[in-house]
């Protein structure tokens, strides 16, 4: 990976990402799902770092999520950043992610988070809540795919 790179790219990709949750999510959402560009942002860029970079990425994805929700942040920053770290953690240099993987691991991942903020924030219907995590998590999943080819392209990782 370019470690030049990767800093100007996590930010842009994070801003251009928070940019799309405020405006576009919830016009392309349908039965009540919607996507989560952050989410996604995180997860994917997760996979080209370290824990520690998981951790910060996290951070950041969950201030711009509370700062557009304008709920709670700590909440939100919470939840990313365990995000981040456990995506982070399903990193390794010898393993290349292939499409499946990586939409797998961002719906994982989705799930993940969106119960952590559950605890922390408890919704008013907590089936109806979990029933669109889950249907959100496949959605996330399929917006993965463009993201990661592009972060490829860009970060151009080695594997050994």
């Amino acid at each position: 990976m370019n470690p030049v790179a990767f800093i100007p790219t996590a930010v842009i990709t994070l801003w251009i990402c928070a940019a799309m949750e405020q405006s576009l999510a919830t016009r392309l959402g349908f039965w009540g799902v919607r996507p989560d560009f952050l989410l996604v942002a995180l997860t994917v860029l997760s996979l080209y770092t370290s824990k520690r970079g998981g951790i910060v990425l996290g951070f950041f994805a969950g201030l711009l999520h509370g700062g557009i929700a304008g709920a709670n942040m700590m909440h939100y920053i919470i939840s990313r950043t365990l995000g981040g770290y456990a995506a982070a953690t399903t990193r390794n240099p010898k393993f290349e992610p292939k499409l499946a993987t990586v939409a797998a691991t961002v719906a994982g991942i989705t799930v993940f988070s969106q119960i952590v903020l559950m605890f922390f924030a408890p919704p008013d219907g907590i089936a109806r809540f979990l029933g669109a995590t889950i249907l959100s998590a496949l959605y996330n999943g399929v917006l993965s795919l463009p993201l990661h080819a592009l972060m490829k392209r860009i970060l151009k990782p080695t594997y050994r």
